[in-house]
């Protein structure tokens, strides 16, 4: 069986690109198709992959120039077409990459990971185009049978597969915090909630850590291109964990449960879909946030539910709908 796998771009490493590395071990003679690649920008499996892409590698370096040129979008995935020599197309769409052309006769199965145009426009372009998007990757996504999604807000109805992430790199945590740290992720928190929320917390005696670009916020450091090594001991200490993404996959309030931390995170549909209603503590203003440490009944809740998000159970949702749609998975030798 021929595969193929599309995805929007492979410029910057997204939490999506673990899943195309998963499907890439699977069929490791699959070729990529993607609206826009710039080689050695993510590393490992991917890379090893055939891969090819659109017009818009010549003119996009980052995520952010690739949404500030996405009215193009529609005119690469038109002509960054799916050969008829592949009998299965296997994509992860954040928001575009359903829109890529293929034969009619050819399988496809969609994973809508996210839609990222429901993320707030950073420039004139995005809002410009914004509706026009929309309608187009409606209109993509209403063609389909076949789709699945991260969580229950991206397609109303459709059956979920959860995505994973490596809960396992967080050891558990069974005693309470045994610092003084305030821990924040920035997301999209704006500059001035960044603010209030520090002086806040300084103001109970508590180091600030932001995750993030530093953007000016004064008694703050600043911790970027963070990695498990170097959260797992924040979160030991940590008596204050703060989520700032309610609009993509929680990666870190995952994190946070995963090493047995209670966190505070922006509410939302989406952040109530991946982490549940009755886990997190949820705010709608950051003045709401104070100290907050679990119980011990309550820190192994936050393991289990972290653990929903393995490797295992995502290859076995996937390999299940692969049975659905009549392409069962056998492993290649």
């Amino acid at each position: 069986m021929k595969v193929a796998i599309t995805c929007d771009h492979i410029i910057e490493r997204k939490p999506v690109h673990r899943l195309i590395e998963l499907a890439c071990s699977m069929f490791p003679e699959a070729t990529i198709y993607t609206l826009a690649h710039i080689p050695g920008k993510v590393l490992g499996q991917i890379e090893m992959q055939s891969i090819r892409s659109s017009f818009l590698s010549n003119i996009v370096k980052t995520e952010a120039e690739f949404r500030k040129k996405s009215y193009l979008i529609p005119v690469a995935a038109k002509k960054l077409s799916v050969p008829c020599r592949f009998d299965l197309i296997i994509n992860f769409s954040s928001g575009f990459s359903h829109g890529i052309s293929h034969c009619e006769k050819t399988s496809v199965l969609n994973y809508f990971f996210s839609n990222d145009l429901n993320l707030p426009a950073k420039n004139f372009s995005e809002k410009l185009f914004k509706s026009y998007l929309r309608s187009w990757a409606k209109k993509k996504k209403d063609s389909y049978s076949h789709k699945v999604q991260s969580h229950e807000n991206v397609v109303p109805g459709l059956e979920v597969v959860r995505p994973f992430y490596n809960f396992e790199d967080f050891p558990f945590h069974e005693n309470p915090p045994t610092g003084n740290i305030a821990l924040i992720n920035s997301g999209f928190l704006s500059p001035n909630e960044l603010q209030k929320l520090t002086d806040q917390l300084i103001d109970q005696d508590l180091k600030v850590v932001i995750l993030g670009e530093e953007s000016g916020i004064n008694g703050a450091e600043y911790l970027k291109n963070t990695c498990s090594g170097e959260l797992t001991p924040l979160f030991e200490q940590a008596v204050v964990v703060v989520e700032g993404n309610d609009k993509t996959f929680p990666e870190f309030a995952l994190s946070s449960f995963a090493s047995g931390r209670s966190i505070w995170v922006k509410r939302s549909g989406i952040s109530q879909s991946f982490l549940g209603s009755d886990l997190p503590h949820f705010f709608d203003s950051v003045l709401d946030i104070k100290s907050n440490v679990a119980s011990e009944q309550k820190r192994s809740k936050y393991r289990d539910h972290a653990a929903r998000y393995s490797q295992l159970l995502f290859k076995t949702g996937l390999m299940r709908q692969l049975k659905n749609m009549g392409h069962p998975y056998r492993p290649q030798k």
